[in-house]
């Protein structure tokens, strides 16, 4: 999400969960979300 649903300067990313994902797609999202984590550390409110 992006200006104007959320204030200037911020944006959001939202995941949604499907009934049909395998347990490696769910491994697949947990190494890459790690991956992105590792490099750019949670920010605003998770921080």
């Amino acid at each position: 999400f992006r200006p104007p649903s959320v204030p200037e300067g911020t944006s959001r990313l939202r995941l949604t969960a499907r009934a049909d994902l395998t347990p490696g797609d769910l491994e697949r999202v947990r190494v890459v979300l790690g991956e992105v984590l590792a490099d750019h550390g949670p920010v605003g409110a998770l921080a």
